[in-house]
């Protein structure tokens, strides 16, 4: 039985320990209601998801604490966006299948972005945690991110989980923070802050265009 982690505090909990309540059926699935209290911090996660006929879940609807599932900004773009939403959807029900589409979402982006051309994802990373970024300016957050993502690489190379599906759960987890964490730092920070750039500069050309009073 794979692992998951509690969305308020990242303590570890596991799927047994979920209540599933099926709320009924309509034309568009079967709908149930999953709550788990985490054990660490006693706080409830709750989300509403939609089903198939297979009890398969469809669409996770809503979720407590609110942004868990949230979609990624739309500053990202579509083909990232799109891999990294399907990523964290399929995280619960199949995370080899998670980690295995955040893994190759990374390895493109390092590529793409950091220039680190290596085939062995942990000398991908590696490579791009010792240097700066290609085509937008480095930010000390990315690259500490991606000094952690190392780490965690690492860890997961050597030094195995003891089961190996709690190991699937946790490396598509960390994939998953990282991938977030990268997308935003290539495309989200740098379309928020040229955003700011022009309000300033508007607000400076109005400044400039008031007459000066003699």
């Amino acid at each position: 039985m794979s692992c998951l982690s509690c969305p308020h505090c990242g303590a570890v909990m596991r799927p047994a320990d979920m209540d599933l309540k099926l709320l009924g059926s309509d034309p568009d699935g079967r709908w149930s209601v999953d709550t788990v209290t985490c054990s660490a911090c006693g706080r409830l996660a709750i989300s509403l998801k939609r089903r198939d006929a297979a009890f398969d879940v469809v669409e996770v609807v809503a979720s407590y604490p609110p942004g868990e599932g949230s979609p990624p900004s739309a500053d990202i773009p579509e083909g990232w966006a799109r891999d990294y939403a399907e990523a964290r959807f399929i995280l619960v029900d199949d995370p080899s299948a998670s980690a295995a589409l955040s893994r190759r979402c990374l390895s493109c982006l390092l590529r793409e972005r950091w220039g680190a051309a290596p085939d062995d994802f942990l000398a991908q990373v590696t490579e791009a945690a010792e240097q700066g970024l290609t085509e937008v300016r480095p930010e000390p957050a990315a690259q500490a991110l991606l000094e952690a993502l190392r780490a965690a690489e690492e860890a997961f190379t050597r030094q195995p989980h003891p089961n190996p599906m709690d190991q699937e759960t946790l490396q598509a987890q960390a994939y998953l923070i990282a991938l977030e964490g990268l997308l935003d730092a290539c495309f989200a920070q740098p379309a928020r802050l040229a955003r700011r750039r022009a309000a300033l500069e508007n607000l400076t050309s109005a400044t400039r265009a008031i007459p000066a009073q003699g």
